[in-house]
């Protein structure tokens, strides 16, 4: 008798593992990048092992800790992330053997994704004025949110003829001579260009240059 029931096992236990055929990874697998958070998408497996889908469950590096996601569809947004810190996405597929009442798992699809945004703007812009010119500085963004600033860009508005000129300036400098007019007032900006795009303007600063008094 044990020994039948033994045999009876093995062979039930060889029906069971010959009859689950392995469920696909998800494919293409991305993370978009956002603003403190990240989209995240794939497409069906290729071959879901012969097996209706179940769901589709999502896990994610958060503080040193894995956050769980259930039955999610791709383009689920992660909210609450850190600008410029990576994160490790990993996605599963679940099948249903209804013949067995059994869930079948795939392996996990892993991307690493990092969220982004455009800096903040410049900091402490002043200006002063000279002959013929004035002298615009100021210091860093509070935060370049992950993406290093690769230039930044005056702006500066001429109040007699409402014509805004814009120059792209170099990321490492922090003060430039710029040639006005003499006598005219200027509205004075700057924003901080990084991969993600341009920055809002810094508040604007009066110039009115002068010339030399005798």
């Amino acid at each position: 008798m044990v020994v039948s029931n033994l045999a009876s096992s093995s062979l039930t236990l060889s029906w069971i593992a010959g009859n689950l055929n392995g469920t696909g990874k998800v494919t293409s697998l991305a993370g978009e990048v956002l603003d403190r958070s990240l989209k995240v998408t794939w497409n069906d497996p290729v071959d879901f092992g012969g097996y209706p889908l179940s769901k589709y469950s999502l896990m994610y590096t958060q503080e040193s800790q894995w956050v769980t996601m259930d039955d999610v569809q791709s383009g689920v947004v992660l909210s609450g992330l850190e600008n410029g810190r990576q994160y490790q996405i990993k996605v599963k597929v679940h099948t249903y053997n209804t013949e067995l009442e059994l869930e079948l798992t795939s392996e996990f699809q892993i991307v690493y994704a990092t969220p982004l945004s455009t800096s903040t703007s410049p900091q402490n812009v002043s200006v002063v004025n000279q002959d013929g010119s004035f002298k615009v500085s100021w210091e860093n963004p509070e935060t370049d949110n992950g993406a290093n600033v690769t230039s930044y860009k005056l702006h500066v508005l001429n109040q007699t003829t409402q014509l805004t000129q814009i120059v792209t300036l170099d990321a490492s400098l922090r003060e430039k001579n710029h040639v006005a007019t003499n006598g005219i007032k200027y509205l004075v900006s700057l924003s901080a260009m990084n991969s993600q795009g341009e920055s809002p303007k810094s508040p604007e600063v009066e110039s009115i240059p002068f010339g030399v008094q005798f």
